[in-house]
């Protein structure tokens, strides 16, 4: 989890490698087991993290994207905002759930679904 940890920030820090972040991530069984659930599981996982520290509705937009493996270039395309943008709703999300990283959020949010 370690080695995952330091890969998924090295590479979140590098913009143009943020592609081969969600390539790698995919095959992670975190994201795969997001991926492979239904919308409403997806829905009530999104909805049990927001119980935590509520987000703002922009936030939880990119929180969904994120979850669904886009690219930070991909979230900006889709909301119509800048990648600075979208890496600063990021950064907000990761904070406010005391993660550093994607692979951190899906992990929590794959915990508290486990843990109902």
């Amino acid at each position: 989890v370690i080695a995952l940890t330091v890969v998924c920030v090295t590479l979140v820090m590098l913009p143009p490698l943020n592609h081969q972040l969600v390539l790698l991530l995919k095959s992670h069984a975190y994201l795969s087991a997001y991926d492979n659930m239904s919308q409403s599981q997806q829905t009530d996982i999104v909805s049990q993290i927001k119980t935590l520290d509520p987000l703002t509705i922009r936030e939880q937009e990119v929180l969904q994207l994120i979850l669904s493996g886009k690219s930070n270039r991909e979230i900006a395309e889709s909301l119509f905002i800048s990648e600075n943008t979208v890496k600063t709703h990021a950064r907000n999300i990761f904070s406010k759930y005391d993660v550093s990283s994607r692979a951190e959020l899906i992990s929590l949010l794959l915990k508290n679904r486990i843990g109902e």
